[in-house]
């Protein structure tokens, strides 16, 4: 079986592309309308890379996790703290995946949303501009 891990892309590349797929959303605001259309385009083309993202903070959160219940384990040995516990403590250890897991996850939703914005927008541009044809008739 192929090792997992040499799939997954790593942290700094992680956080390069959640900074890619944040400032290419709030490029959104005040955007010259001329170029809403390749800018759709744009914000759609993330959407695989948002996903990959995802999954790999996914996949090192869980990861991370799993290696401090491990390590919880080793220092532990038979103890009588409730397993909701150790889940607890194992998450805080690993509260930087967390972050950058949540905020992979607010960035693929706020990729879907701005592409609905995007056509919106464009719908309304191209309204626009057929109210120009018959007013200047």
């Amino acid at each position: 079986m192929v090792n997992q891990q040499e799939s997954m892309i790593d942290k700094s590349e992680i956080e390069a592309n959640l900074q890619t797929i944040s400032d290419t959303i709030e490029q959104f605001n005040g955007m010259d309308i001329y170029k809403t259309v390749d800018y759709l385009g744009e914000v759609v083309s993330l959407q695989s890379l948002a996903t990959e993202t995802q999954a790999s903070c996914k996949y090192w959160l869980l990861d991370a996790i799993d290696s401090e219940l491990t390590r919880q384990a080793r220092l532990t040995g038979n103890d009588k703290i409730a397993p909701s516990i150790k889940k607890m403590r194992a998450d805080a250890k690993c509260r930087e995946w967390h972050y950058l897991y949540e905020k992979s996850q607010r960035l693929s939703a706020g990729i879907s949303h701005t592409i609905e914005a995007t056509r919106t927008k464009i719908s309304y541009l191209k309204q626009e501009m057929e109210n120009a044809k018959y007013s200047s008739n």
